[in-house]
């Protein structure tokens, strides 16, 4: 009798080190995989990592590039009415250009979006700027334009627009923008326009036109 339960008993155990065994053996299966997966996570974010580190390696150079442009674009010089003022890159090679075409204290529009409720004080900008070799068609947002008096007072750029068109290589457009200027404008005897600091063409720099009225 004491044979058949120390069999039972001996079968017993079997079972439960067969079934500790298996757990084990899920529960390996499971680290494992668990493993993995933080493994391939870590990759990839070390590879995302490594990715973004290019992406601000290239910005980087981008900007030295812009720097360059700065130096290698426009002299210092004041430009005058009609003149073209080109912006070239670090190997001097011109890439776009900007010219004022015209200055006028009789403009076409009254309206407060144009003049801001200052009419008296508004005068309208028409500018012209040409893409030479810019891989994508370009143009120059009239955000990138501010208007000084002969005080060096800056004026405020409305937001109206009449153009804005983007110009292939080789093209050209113009655009006309109004600018409220601190005090009335016929008291003005020159106008000063600075185009500054335009990331959408990689210029980071100012050119200053000196327009006599």
């Amino acid at each position: 009798m004491k044979n058949k339960v120390w069999f039972w008993i001996t079968i017993v155990e079997f079972v439960i080190i067969i079934a500790l065994c298996f757990s084990l053996y899920v529960v390996g299966t499971s680290l494992i995989a668990d493993n993995n997966k933080i493994t391939k996570q870590y990759n990839d974010l070390t590879y995302s990592i490594e990715k973004n580190g290019d992406t601000s390696s290239n910005t980087s150079k981008n900007e030295d590039s812009t720097q360059d442009n700065t130096k290698n674009g426009p002299s210092k010089k004041e430009y005058a009415l009609g003149e073209e003022a080109v912006i070239s890159n670090s190997d001097n090679k011109p890439m776009y250009s900007l010219k004022i075409v015209s200055i006028n204290k009789d403009i076409s529009e009254t309206d407060s979006y144009y003049t801001d409720g200052k009419p008296e004080n508004t005068i309208e900008v028409v500018y012209e700027y040409k893409n030479y070799a810019m891989a994508d068609p370009m143009r120059v947002n009239a955000q990138f334009i501010s208007a000084f008096d002969n005080n060096g007072k800056t004026g405020k750029t409305m937001n109206m627009t009449d153009g804005q068109t983007e110009v292939a290589d080789g093209k050209s457009s113009q655009s006309k923008i109004w600018i409220v200027m601190p005090e009335n404008k016929e008291t003005l005897t020159d106008i000063g326009i600075d185009y500054s600091n335009d990331f959408s063409n990689g210029f980071n720099g100012t050119i200053t036109f000196n327009i006599n009225l």
